[in-house]
């Protein structure tokens, strides 16, 4: 066996529930798989302060066993410098089906649906996975 297949092999071992995540995956099969897992989550218009359905995203990667990392969290402005979104950016970083470890890039952007005075009091959002 080469190195390469030895590499999926033990990857496909690692996640805690049993799922190989995105290790054995192509880069495509990967988008494919997280862009599904994101798309659960981000249909209509919410309205708590707690991020809800972005915590929830992110609990659903983690119990398929797709390992990703936070890399920023920030809040666009208007032009009268009041949030007008939120923007999360991850990295997804697993071993390939030719056996190359591979990152993923990830965005989730909350975008302001409120009022004038409070536009984030609602929120729509979009995520996706390239």
């Amino acid at each position: 066996m080469n190195v390469a297949k030895e590499l999926v092999a033990v990857s496909r071992l690692v996640a805690e529930d049993g799922s190989p995540g995105l290790n054995g995956m192509n880069n495509r099969e990967a988008r494919k798989f997280v862009n599904k897992l994101l798309d659960r989550h981000t249909r209509g218009l919410f309205s708590d302060q707690y991020w809800t359905p972005v915590t929830k995203t992110f609990k659903e990667l983690g119990s398929h066993g797709v390992e990703y990392s936070i890399t920023k969290r920030e809040y666009l402005e208007d032009r009268n410098g009041s949030p007008s979104a939120k923007v999360w950016t991850f990295e997804m970083e697993f071993v390939n089906d030719k056996g190359r470890a591979t990152k993923l890039y990830g965005r989730i952007t909350a975008s302001g649906a409120g009022t004038v005075e409070d536009p984030l009091s609602r929120y729509d959002l979009v995520a996706f996975a390239s």
